[in-house]
């Protein structure tokens, strides 16, 4: 995970039915974090994500981030959150919207393309 996502321009990590239960699910937030800038993820989120653990998982994981994490220098995360409810034309819309204007915020070296765009941490079933 660590290598793909260090490699893309956008990682959208769904968050949908984020828990206290998701253990694997935080894992991949901390490696997140240590690893892609901020302004590279997009958190998806919907009606059964634990909104409240999120941002006090979000907030713990910033605080002990890696000494050599991209967010390091960071003195205020600013994370994008794409609010998932209907699954409609619009929102997926919005999430597309998303995760290209993170692609076009990442700076390329002449004549290359962007990379893919990661998904990480499914936590419905």
């Amino acid at each position: 995970m660590k290598r793909l996502a260090s490699r893309s321009t956008s990682v959208l990590i769904d968050l949908r039915s984020f828990s206290a239960a998701n253990k694997g699910c935080t894992y991949e937030l901390g490696e997140l974090l240590n690893s892609v800038p901020l302004g590279n993820v997009v958190f998806l989120v919907d009606s059964t994500t634990d909104h409240g653990f999120l941002e006090e998982t979000l907030t713990r994981l910033w605080r002990d981030c890696d000494l050599r994490s991209p967010n390091r220098q960071l003195e205020a995360a600013e994370v994008r959150v794409a609010q998932m409810h209907k699954q409609s034309a619009r929102e997926i819309g919005r999430l597309l919207g998303m995760l290209l204007e993170s692609a076009r915020a990442h700076r390329f070296p002449a004549g290359t393309l962007p990379g893919d765009i990661v998904a990480a941490g499914t936590t419905h079933a």
